[in-house]
């Protein structure tokens, strides 16, 4: 807003202003540019001092007044000292003397800008961490404490979870809320941490007032001055509480399906022992072809069954991880061999092509645990019987490269949707349960698999796409012995 009562004046400066801001609003009048001021919103005023109806200082007086805290350049050919004391009283950012310095007008405003667009990101940052710690409010607890320890803030959530006002807590220790169960080693750990200027976190279990556990995941940081000393500690808080009590069920529920599952199979294993005893004794009493072929199938199903209960017995020592590997010096080739020899009844009845190949270097001796290699060669051949079409083929093959067991088992099956893989690595889990009525599967064979490559510190990958088969590749840490 630019305000001067000679015309010729308020022209030039008009031109000359607009070569380098975006807006000029000339007025020849301070009543009619005060009139105006609310509708246009300038960033600066420049005006002259004594003119006609009102003088400058007089509209300044009037912005003043109604808390206007607008930029105000003075330009006057008269120098009386009233002047420039009721222009430094009423906050005027400069004072020009007529005839006018063009570059120190341009220079006056330059520093005006800068410093208008340093208050406009003041503003908006203000406004951002206003926004961000509300956000924080609603979802954390927030306190801070003195060098000490000693609580000077809380936020309302804080105080929500733990049951405490504020003023209770304010002044006070950490320890006010501290379990007792919470070992002293955790809080010095900390206390060394965040004392070294480093920044603490982990979980620590606390009691609300009425003496109820509460779990907070505590990211704690040293808040240090421009002398690089501590000036007090700032505790960012998640409340966890419900996760760690749902994952203590979930604990549990584990540790007794585990038990169950141990405890059933043990069961099922010592009868099934006598039946399977028992069914060999009469294949070898009756001679009677017909009988012969019941028996058969009741040996086979039996034989599936033990299979299953000794997987399940082994998941159950795997997914607690109580079970300890042991290794022993074996030849693989020959191992493998006789594995496929176990499936020939399958094999026969799919009318399936099996195909093995295996490095040479597998007829030398290698250090593994034979049951736990046996059970993931065992499962995934299953299931590649299983899952096949009839007149179908499974390529094995099994190498040695780099102290590496890298053993690959392809079929020509009904294959799976890649994207569902971690679905079919839970235990008891089928991705079609059709299927798994259709194909005799149980739901542990992948979940054990997975398991056994997982504590052996291998790897397991598979590649499929439904209708086109599969190939599934087990990579093991073999060292030679």
């Amino acid at each position: 807003m630019l305000i001067e009562d000679e015309p010729e004046l308020l022209t030039t400066l008009e031109n000359i202003l607009k070569r380098y801001v975006r807006e000029v609003y000339p007025f020849s009048d301070a009543l009619e540019a005060l009139e105006a001021f609310h509708a246009l919103t300038p960033d600066v005023i420049i005006s002259d001092i004594k003119m006609p109806n009102m003088s400058g200082l007089e509209m300044l007086q009037h912005l003043r007044d109604k808390n206007m805290d607008i930029p105000v350049i003075f330009a006057s050919a008269f120098t009386d000292p009233h002047y420039f004391q009721d222009a430094i009283r009423l906050h005027a950012e400069y004072f020009l003397v007529k005839p006018i310095e063009v570059d120190e007008l341009l220079q006056n405003l330059s520093k005006i800008e800068k410093r208008l667009l340093m208050q406009k990101e003041a503003v908006q940052t203000r406004l951002l961490l206003e926004e961000y710690k509300m956000i924080v409010d609603e979802s954390t607890l927030v306190a801070k404490t003195d060098p000490q320890g000693n609580i000077i803030y809380v936020n309302e959530r804080f105080t929500q979870i733990s049951g405490y006002d504020r003023d209770e807590l304010i002044g006070k220790r950490f320890s006010l809320i501290g379990h007792p169960e919470t070992p002293d080693s955790l809080y010095e750990a900390l206390w060394k941490t965040i004392t070294r200027q480093q920044i603490w976190k982990g979980v620590i279990q606390n009691k609300d007032k009425g003496g109820n556990p509460f779990y907070l995941s505590m990211t704690i940081a040293p808040i240090v001055d421009e002398s690089g000393n501590i000036i007090e500690y700032i505790s960012i808080n998640q409340d966890i509480t419900a996760a760690v009590i749902a994952l203590d069920k979930l604990k549990r529920a584990n540790q007794f399906k585990d038990d169950f599952l141990r405890n059933i199979t043990h069961e099922f294993r010592t009868p099934l022992n006598h039946i399977i005893g028992n069914i060999s004794l009469l294949q070898h009493k009756i001679d009677d072809s017909k009988l012969q072929t019941h028996l058969n199938q009741i040996d086979g199903a039996s034989s599936k069954l033990m299979e299953m209960i000794n997987s399940l017995i082994d998941l159950s020592y795997l997914s607690n991880g109580t079970y300890v590997p042991v290794t022993e010096p074996v030849i693989l080739d020959s191992l493998i061999t006789s594995w496929i020899a176990k499936f020939e009844l399958e094999r026969d009845e799919k009318q399936l092509e099996i195909l093995s190949y295996c490095s040479k270097h597998l007829r030398e001796p290698f250090e593994c645990d034979t049951k736990l290699i046996q059970h993931v060669f065992y499962q995934l051949i299953s299931n590649a019987i299983k899952f096949n079409r009839h007149n179908g083929k499974i390529t094995i093959m099994a190498n040695i490269k780099e102290d590496t067991l890298i053993m690959s088992i392809k079929d020509t099956g009904i294959g799976f949707d890649e994207s569902k893989l971690d679905e079919m690595y839970c235990v008891f889990n089928q991705v079609d349960s059709s299927i798994s009525r259709k194909c005799d599967g149980s739901g542990i064979g992948l979940s054990l698999v997975k398991m056994i490559t997982d504590l052996l510190g291998g790897t397991l990958n598979a590649h499929s796409s439904e209708g086109e088969g599969a190939i599934f590749t087990v990579k093991l840490p073999f060292p030679h012995k």
